[in-house]
C-alpha cells in the first residue's frame, strides 16, 4: 500500500467513525479537515457547534463510548490533543 493509499484509508476510517454523529442539542454534525500528504504529516482539525458534540466526536474517533469534557461554547479541536 502506498503512502497516499494509507492516508486515504485513514481518512475514510476516521470519517466512518463520525458518520451519523450529530449534536444532541443542535442536531449539527462535526466538521473535519485533513491536511498533509502522508500519514507522517497528516493533521486533523475538527470543529463543532458545542463542547458536547466535540466530546462525542473525540470519543467516537478514539473508539470510546463516553464523552471527553470540552470547554467553550463553540469548540475546535486538534484530534491529537494539542488543544487540551
Amino acid at each position: 500500500m502506498t503512502g497516499h493509499e494509507e492516508l486515504d484509508s485513514f481518512k475514510r476510517a476516521t470519517e466512518h467513525k463520525l458518520r451519523g454523529l450529530r449534536c444532541p442539542t443542535h442536531r449539527r454534525p462535526p466538521q473535519v479537515c485533513f491536511t498533509g500528504s502522508s500519514l507522517r504529516d497528516v493533521s486533523i482539525r475538527m470543529s463543532g457547534c458545542c463542547g458536547k458534540l466535540m466530546g462525542l466526536a473525540n470519543a467516537a474517533i478514539a473508539g470510546r463510548d463516553g464523552a471527553i469534557e470540552t470547554r467553550g461554547d463553540r469548540a475546535d479541536s486538534d484530534v491529537n490533543g494539542a488543544n487540551d
